[in-house]
């Protein structure tokens, strides 16, 4: 096998299992938030936010720790950023519960819930960077 090969087939892999474990982390985090405070708006906000500040991070540390090219990077964009973050975080799940408020005669408080989750992922995955970067400079 070609080297070009392995990393294929690695980083699949890695999607695969992180991708999979972020998933059923946010499910699990999702019913009891959802339960919790009766909002799922809310808990899919808590989940993106925290799902992009450690997307962040990763990316920061990814970054600046390791070269960029080697396997260590590598292993944390492909299992952690790529798949464990992208499985975490679930803006579709947004998208159909924000129609579905809509639906419900709820469309300005679902807008403005969805308007502040992105500002707010945005925010956090910017801070993650500074976090992940100073982390990796000490």
């Amino acid at each position: 096998m070609t080297d070009d090969l392995v990393r294929v087939c690695l980083g699949g892999v890695l999607v695969a299992v992180g991708g999979g474990a972020g998933a059923m982390l946010r499910a699990a985090v999702d019913e009891r938030l959802t339960r919790l405070w009766g909002r799922k708006l809310l808990s899919l906000t808590v989940i993106n936010v925290a799902g992009s500040l450690v997307l962040g991070l990763v990316w920061a540390y990814g970054a600046s720790v390791v070269t960029g090219r080697g396997w260590g990077a590598f292993v944390a964009m492909h299992l952690w950023a790529v798949g464990a973050c992208g499985g975490f975080t679930t803006f579709s799940t947004v998208m159909v519960e924000v129609v579905n408020a809509g639906s419900a005669g709820r469309g300005g408080r679902a807008l403005a819930s969805l308007a502040a989750m992105l500002i707010l992922s945005i925010i956090a995955f910017v801070l993650g960077i500074e976090l992940g970067g100073s982390a990796a400079a000490h």
